[in-house]
């Protein structure tokens, strides 16, 4: 994937946009000083394009401003995103990792429901194997022993899944959700933070619910 530093974007634009300025005022001295004084030049264009040009300037550097402001609040997001390291999460995901010995899927339900039924899906968005899901209000975690509906076994992998709960007539979407502890935190190609799990998957850092110190922190040495 090609990226395009977008500072060097901002400088080429400045560059083409002040030669053309240096241009068109060339232009614009040379027609003044041949006009004929009994039949002036109307500048009405020229004035015209002077604004537009002077619009464009200020807009490049408002754009040059802003970008600095937004590379220090990443910046600081990022730093606020470390103290994440090492401990234990929840984040909103529609991801879920199937291991070699199934899979715990978990979410949290307001209220208790009728009835909820847990989809993984393929990459194509195809039902891979449909469930039940417990309905009480609160946490809630259920065992999938990863075989599809044929009853053969997927491979290991990070499959989709969707989560839906009746109550009262009505179905409603429930975010899955994924618990790990964090390893690592990194900025992706949007500048946003993206916090890596001791399990593989990677969320990012504004769909984390709930964070807590590891249950048995290591003690410091000395």
């Amino acid at each position: 994937m090609d990226i395009t530093n977008t500072s060097s974007v901002g400088s080429a634009t400045t560059n083409a946009l002040s030669g053309d300025i240096n241009t068109f005022l060339q232009l614009l001295t040379a027609q003044l000083r041949n006009q004929d004084p009994l039949n002036p030049v109307d500048n009405t264009e020229f004035v015209a394009q002077l604004a537009q040009f002077s619009q464009v300037e200020q807009q490049l550097e408002s754009n040059s401003s802003l970008k600095s402001i937004l590379d220090v609040m990443k910046g600081q997001s990022l730093s606020d995103q470390i103290a994440f390291m090492g401990q234990i999460v929840e984040a909103r995901t529609d991801r879920l990792p199937l291991g070699p010995d199934g899979a715990q899927i978990q979410y949290r339900l307001d209220n208790p429901a009728d009835a909820v039924t847990i989809t993984i899906l393929g990459p194509g968005g195809e039902p891979l194997a449909t469930l039940p899901g417990s309905v009480e209000a609160g946490a809630n975690t259920v065992l999938w022993d990863g075989r599809g509906e044929d009853g053969i076994a997927l491979p290991p992998g990070s499959y989709a899944i969707a989560i839906e709960s009746l109550r009262n007539g009505l179905m409603s979407r429930v975010d899955p959700v994924i618990a790990g502890v964090v390893s690592q935190v990194r900025v992706n190609e949007a500048g946003e933070a993206d916090l890596i799990l001791s399990n593989g998957l990677t969320v990012p850092a504004d769909s984390i619910t709930r964070a807590a110190a590891p249950m048995n922190p290591v003690a410091p040495a000395g």
